[in-house]
C-alpha cells in the first residue's frame, strides 16, 4: 500500500472520512470535545471524595462509617488523607483504616496519629492495590485509644476513589 506524506499544516474545508485512523497521543483533549457532544456517561471514569470528621477526642472509641456502595463496574482507590487540629498527647493513638465489607483492609497499614503527629498536618495512607468492584461497601474504620494520654481532636479523614461509570 502506498503512503502519501504531506509536511506542514493542512486545511480541509469539508469532512474527512476514512476506514481507520490512528491519532497521536495527546491529540484529542477536553477542548476538542464540544460541550453538546452526545457521549454516554459509561465512557467516563468518575472521581469521588468523602470526608468523615470527628471533633470529640475525649474518650476511647471504635467506629466504622460506611462511605459508599460502589456503583461503577470497576474502580480504584486514589488517596486517603488524615489530619487533626489538636495533636494526641502521651500514649494516645487514633488509627484509621479503609475496609471493603467482607474483604477487610485495603491499606498496607493503618494511618496512626500518635504523640509524634502534628496538628494541621496531612498524613497519607498507602493502598495495597485492591481494586474496587461494583456493589463493594467501603468503610472508614477508626479506633481511638486514650492509653492514659490525650486523644487528638478535630480528626478529619478524606477518602478519594474513582469508578468506571455503568
Amino acid at each position: 500500500m502506498a503512503r502519501n506524506y504531506v509536511e506542514g499544516d493542512q486545511h480541509v474545508a469539508g469532512r474527512i472520512t476514512c476506514e481507520n485512523i490512528t491519532l497521536p497521543d495527546d491529540t484529542v483533549g477536553e477542548d476538542q470535545i464540544p460541550s453538546d457532544a452526545n457521549i454516554a456517561a459509561e465512557r467516563f471514569e468518575q472521581q469521588y471524595a468523602a470526608t468523615v470528621a470527628d471533633t470529640d477526642g475525649t474518650t476511647s472509641s471504635s467506629k466504622s462509617t460506611v462511605i459508599t456502595q460502589a456503583q461503577g463496574t470497576s474502580g480504584e482507590f486514589v488517596a486517603l488523607r488524615v489530619s487533626c487540629d489538636g495533636a494526641p498527647v502521651g500514649a494516645a493513638t487514633h488509627t484509621v483504616d479503609v475496609h471493603i465489607e467482607g474483604t477487610g483492609s485495603v491499606l498496607t497499614g493503618v494511618v496512626t496519629l500518635d504523640s509524634g503527629s502534628a496538628a494541621d498536618t496531612v498524613y497519607d495512607g498507602t493502598f495495597d492495590g485492591t481494586a474496587l468492584a461494583q456493589d463493594d461497601i467501603v468503610k472508614i474504620v477508626e479506633v481511638a485509644t486514650a492509653g492514659g494520654g490525650t486523644l487528638p481532636t478535630g480528626v478529619a479523614v478524606t477518602l478519594h476513589w474513582r469508578e468506571e461509570a455503568d
